[in-house]
């Protein structure tokens, strides 16, 4: 066989094992943890695939515009657990599809047992590992470990079951302190975790060779997120919430730095940080009438796709005035809507209705209250290399339940699943 046929055959085959996997791929979904419920959590699934008629809108309906503004009704929660509220830093998404309550019952020194919801397979679990208790963690998913940062420690678990023996395993500690942690992110071959420090202490860029169990320091500059930074590999580059300075609400896309054991460790220690842009678009909103309060960068895979979560609140002083509120054009980068007379493809009983920009009937009998600005979007560079959502950006509107506490809302808890 000629090398020609040979690597046309290894395309070709390529190309089918690839449609054979989008084929037995399950659908995934949106899933938002609220505490809602007076005994603790729930969780609702929230389906963000195509609508034909926000594709109507958004194309044949309001030709020119990039931004479809819609409200929709807030999914009924399909599963609760009992847990202390107010603690989204307690819940984890990892192991592909499964949900993990870590606050469920604290013992003197170590958690009694952990809940666990399979969204894949809809089942549920309490796990009975007695894992240590955790102040402050954060949890980095890497394949079938979940590796948490701590006060004090460093430690990898593995996929719970009802096995109480399963215990887990301390890593070496890192030499810098958690509070300090600004940023990180996963290498694509998932053996090298990004942590990058800030703040009160001097920019420093550490990793850990999960091969090796062991940290370096990269070198004295900081990964240009706030959070978490995912590699998109359409993009071939880490993707997060903008941290530079006069960039709030952008998001950023950065170079993979190299690996430590990729470059001497002298070139490793001096690196500075990798090229960055700057997305043209501000996905925060900038309507008058809305309050940031909090936000979730959620990464949905294939296409660069992402879904922005926005917890909001509705300013009632600035909504009673009839030129401002969601209903405004603020500038080229806020949220467009639709005129609702020329909408005739949504009726009363559909889960989705679209804003009047001329009156602020979404906000009636709702002053003050809270909402989910949910922005789903594509990410790609432009012809002269910018990082753009082009007229990708759809945006939703949920009214969020009452009892939501405070912490959650400023720390949105989703996972794309």
């Amino acid at each position: 066989m000629t090398r020609g046929k040979k690597k046309r055959n290894e395309e070709v085959s390529s190309m089918s094992n690839r449609r054979c996997r989008r084929r037995t791929e399950k659908p995934r979904h949106l899933y938002l943890v609220l505490d809602d419920w007076s005994w603790g959590y729930s969780i609702r699934k929230i389906d963000l695939s195509d609508d034909p008629r926000l594709q109507l809108i958004a194309e044949g309906l309001a030709p020119g515009r990039n931004i479809c503004t819609s409200r929709y009704r807030l999914p009924p929660p399909f599963f609760r657990f009992q847990a202390q509220r107010s603690e989204p830093k307690y819940i984890a998404g990892a192991f592909e599809s499964k949900i993990l309550a870590m606050q469920s019952l604290i013992g003197p020194k170590f958690w009694e047992g952990v809940h666990v919801y399979d969204v894949r397979n809809q089942s549920f679990m309490f796990a009975g590992q007695r894992w240590p208790v955790m102040l402050k963690p954060i949890y980095i998913p890497v394949g079938d470990w979940l590796f948490v940062l701590t006060a004090g420690s460093f430690i990898r678990l593995k996929q719970p079951s009802f096995n109480k023996c399963g215990l887990p395993y301390e890593l070496p500690k890192p030499t810098f302190q958690t509070d300090h942690v600004i940023s990180y992110a996963i290498h694509p071959n998932e053996r090298t975790i990004f942590v990058s420090i800030g703040g009160s202490v001097d920019s420093a860029t550490f990793c850990f060779d999960m091969a090796q169990d062991e940290w370096a320091q990269h070198g004295q500059w900081q990964l240009p997120f706030i959070g978490r930074g995912y590699f998109d590999p359409e993009l071939d580059a880490w993707v997060g919430l903008s941290s530079v300075v006069g960039t709030f609400g952008h998001l950023c896309s950065c170079d993979l730095a190299p690996c430590p054991y990729e470059v001497p460790f002298h070139m490793g220690a001096t690196h500075k940080c990798p090229d960055l842009k700057i997305s043209k678009e501000k996905l925060f909103s900038e309507v008058a009438a809305e309050r940031h309060i909090g936000v979730t960068l959620v990464y949905m895979g294939g296409g660069s796709r992402f879904c922005l979560l926005e917890c909001i609140r509705l300013q009632a002083d600035l909504a009673d005035e009839p030129t401002v509120g969601l209903v405004d054009e603020v500038n080229e980068d806020s949220v467009n809507v639709v005129n609702e007379d020329s909408v005739s493809v949504v009726n009363e009983d559909s889960s989705i209705s679209v804003v009047n920009p001329h009156s602020v009937t979404l906000v009636n009998e709702k002053y003050g209250m809270h909402f989910l600005k949910l922005t789903t979007f594509s990410l790609k560079y432009d012809k002269i290399g910018n990082l753009t959502t082009g007229n990708s950006r759809c945006v939703r509107y949920y009214s969020l339940p009452q009892k939501v506490t405070k912490p959650m809302l400023e720390h949105p808890v989703a996972f794309w699943m």
